[in-house]
């Protein structure tokens, strides 16, 4: 039989002492758990930012050139192949006719080569920004409206490991 100190002790070390203390395996437990989660939360976003890139003939989506879908078209992407497809694009992000027109860069006075882009286009118009690569480290941004031709905003050259989205960030 043992004795009554060593029961004693068994005791103390499965129940915690004082009210919010935690046992080492329920730390590790709950640690195991974040990091798990953390990692599946990392990879679910990166498989939605991955995309068939693919671009022989034959395989992937095809696109439509016909006229009357290109004025109707609200995803972007599509909207941007349709407008370039000559080019490989490698993003679209949805804006405005008026954004387009109001994108600048440099300073402190900006350079605007779109300030007077798809004249006979409302500010509020559904457009995009397209970007296309030409090179490993070349990208160009376009600016693109369903019914106007693409109006070239700027091209980027240098290395990078990142594919760029959305209206450029050029200082």
């Amino acid at each position: 039989m043992r004795p009554l100190t060593a029961l004693r002790s068994q005791k103390v070390a499965r129940k915690p002492s004082w009210p919010g203390q935690r046992l080492k395996a329920e730390v590790i437990l709950v640690k195991n758990l974040a990091v798990a989660s953390a990692v599946l939360a990392v990879l679910v976003g990166l498989g939605a930012c991955a995309r068939d890139s693919d671009t022989s003939a034959g395989t992937g989506p095809t696109v439509s050139t016909d006229l009357s879908t290109q004025a109707t078209t609200t995803d972007p992407l599509v909207l941007c192949r349709q407008a370039l497809p000559d080019r490989v694009v490698v993003s679209a992000t949805r804006t405005s006719v008026g954004d387009l027109r109001s994108w600048g860069f440099s300073g402190p006075v900006q350079k605007r080569p779109l300030a007077n882009v798809f004249p006979s286009a409302a500010a509020s118009d559904p457009a995009a920004w397209c970007w296309t690569r030409a090179a490993v480290d070349s990208y160009t941004a376009w600016g693109v409206h369903a019914s106007d031709t693409p109006r070239r905003a700027i091209t980027a050259t240098g290395p990078t490991d990142v594919v760029p989205a959305g209206p450029p960030l050029i200082p």
